[in-house]
């Protein structure tokens, strides 16, 4: 899932992962979110950008029948910490 600044058309955030099938079914397993430096400076709602990424990659493991999904530890910058 890639987010895409719609002014400037550039990159500003991207979910990676892979459905897999498993032994209850299929699972989705997120391996990153990633936001770029640019969203730093953008007027955001309560809940950010970083959420929006996410909730759209998991309802696309829903969307092709994952009803189990597991995202890997997260190792944020300080930068992102003080906002």
């Amino acid at each position: 899932v890639t987010a895409t600044n719609i002014a400037t058309g550039n990159e500003v955030g991207r979910a990676e992962g892979v459905i897999r099938l498993w032994v209850d079914g299929t699972i989705l397993h997120l391996d990153s979110i990633r936001l770029k430096k640019e969203t730093l400076g953008m007027k955001r709602s309560i809940f950010g950008l970083g959420l929006f990424v996410g909730a759209v990659a998991i309802r696309h493991g829903y969307d092709h029948g994952c009803r189990k999904a597991e995202l890997l530890a997260v190792n944020d910058s300080d930068v992102f910490h003080s906002k």
